[in-house]
């Protein structure tokens, strides 16, 4: 593809002048003007990251549900969709408070439900057992019943206990766990089950680099000295094969919670600030560190808020934000019909669920199908925005302008002839007008856009590029592009996009020929 005409070209250059003139944008009139961007790209992959395979999981508890709903057609399409833009196999980690509450062994049906769909999707799970019995016998029956039945490659990674540094402040656990576990005791007992599970992981899984820890609740409470004795002590050293740990953004329960607490810039600084660390160690000790769970609140969410479409919208730049600061992995959590689950399970559904107004009509009924929510969407989202592993590009600047937040995120496919621009709205009730500009000679863009007409919109009302997830996790109605012009300013491609409120589009654009 060719740049315009040099006629339509100064045209086209004189009208990007004024969209980029501070003082032009006046005479335009009040209309944009509050929530007028300007975005720079620059494609240069100098400081770039490589989007790491199997990206995105989600996180199910409890695991007595599996034989009950995931072999039901309706969850296998839905895990198949997400699994189909090759990101590597879609992550699905069971575990949660319900892993350290599991006291029976489960039935071969759980586990064969679980190989059911591994088998028709390729997932791969990451495995709870409960530590907080300090039973490693138990959990060495447990694993063995599952590995059994589930093959290799279906396991990505062993968890043995959940938040283990809360057992101290659990009623139950007050007399059985000091205050200090996580530093001292949580070593001794992890290192007893690891030796304990060490012929199980060599017979069946064929290493010992199996198990992942700590999964923590308060992700600033591990330190260097900590990190140390899991990652190069023996012999849990032996055993490492990724780091985790837990983030939301607030309690559901805080009298201030609410759709746009989870959607303030501030939370989003704080996690980038706290996963520093982690990436640090795990990074020293060659192994991957990965959210093992994560969501907007905490406490099963906030009916009316993570159930919306501003949690979809949440997930999207929640997510390509730890692409950009090197996680690895990110599992949004989901349990039973808790309003923060992108899938729920009404036919699971507990009372409780139902009296925060987190569960559909069907609760309750044996019948009930597995079903998606707004929040799915953003998972759907993201999985197209990093499809086939681009790279994540560091060269994305938004003019900081006071109003409401726009955030942007590159990604650089094909040797960097592709570029996808994501842009997300995190606030405001009007259109955006934004600006993109990339340094390069680009053609013509294609926009898709995921919209809802609010903020706390539900499911029925979300719409990617114009289509929809039906109840079997199919894609329905036409795909919507839209087509964006270019211009050409000294060196640079320019586009000119109006977002909707409550939206997020990906501009995809490639590089142009240019003129002899």
């Amino acid at each position: 593809q060719r740049p315009p005409r040099p006629q339509l070209l100064l045209t086209l250059s004189l009208l990007a002048v004024a969209l980029l003139a501070p003082a032009a944008r006046q005479a335009l009139g009040a209309a944009h003007q509050d929530a007028e961007r300007v975005v720079t790209v620059d494609p240069s992959p100098d400081g770039s990251v490589l989007v790491p395979p199997s990206f995105l999981g989600i996180s199910h508890e409890p695991l007595t549900m599996a034989k009950h709903v995931i072999s039901s057609p309706q969850y296998v399409g839905f895990i198949r969709l997400l699994s189909s833009y090759e990101t590597g196999p879609f992550v699905i980690r069971w575990g949660g408070n319900e892993q350290d509450r599991l006291k029976d062994l489960l039935d071969d049906h759980q586990w064969q439900a679980m190989r059911g769909v591994h088998e028709r999707t390729g997932a791969v799970y990451m495995l709870g057992l409960n530590l907080r019995m300090r039973d490693p016998e138990f959990a060495k029956e447990q694993l063995g019943n599952a590995l059994r039945e589930i093959p290799a490659s279906a396991i990505m990674a062993i968890n043995i206990g959940n938040e283990p540094d809360s057992y101290t402040f659990r009623e139950e656990n007050l007399t059985a766990f000091p205050r200090d576990y996580y530093k001292e005791g949580y070593f001794k007992d992890l290192a007893d089950y690891c030796l304990a599970l060490e012929p199980l992981f060599m017979a069946h899984l064929g290493t010992t680099k199996v198990v992942s820890a700590p999964g923590v609740a308060d992700n600033a409470i591990w330190k260097d000295k900590q990190a140390k004795k899991y990652t190069k002590d023996e012999p849990l050293s032996r055993f490492a094969s990724m780091i985790t740990t837990h983030f939301y953004t607030h309690r559901s329960t805080a009298a201030d919670a609410d759709h746009s607490m989870f959607l303030r810039e501030d939370k989003l600084e704080l996690i980038q600030r706290r996963v520093r660390p982690w990436v640090r160690w795990a990074t020293k000790a060659g192994i991957p560190f990965r959210l093992e769970e994560t969501n907007t609140l905490s406490v099963q969410g906030l009916a009316g808020a993570s159930d919306t479409h501003a949690a979809s919208l949440f997930y999207i730049d929640y997510a390509l934000s730890m692409i950009g600061s090197s996680v690895s992995g990110v599992n949004f959590h989901d349990s039973w019909c808790s309003a923060y689950s992108p899938i729920v399970f009404p036919s699971l559904c507990l009372p409780q669920f139902a009296d925060k107004g987190s569960c559909p009509e069907v609760c309750g009924k044996p019948q009930a199908p597995p079903a998606i929510r707004a929040p799915y969407y953003g998972m759907l989202f993201t999985q197209m925005a990093i499809a086939g592993l681009p790279r994540m590009l560091k060269g994305t600047q938004v003019e900081k302008v006071s109003g409401v937040v726009l955030k942007a995120h590159t990604l650089s496919a094909d040797d960097g002839e592709e570029l996808r621009i994501v842009l997300v709205r995190k606030g405001g009730d009007a259109a955006q007008r934004v600006t993109v500009r990339v340094t390069g000679v680009f053609g013509e863009g294609a926009l898709s856009l995921l919209a809802a007409p609010e903020y706390t919109s539900r499911h029925e009302n979300v719409t990617i590029a114009g289509q929809q997830v039906n109840e079997m996790g199919e894609l329905l109605g036409e795909r919507e592009t839209s087509m964006v012009d270019v211009a050409y300013l000294q060196g640079s491609s320019l586009y000119v996009v109006d977002m909707p409120p409550a939206s997020a589009g990906m501009l995809v654009v490639r590089r142009a020929l240019e003129e002899m």
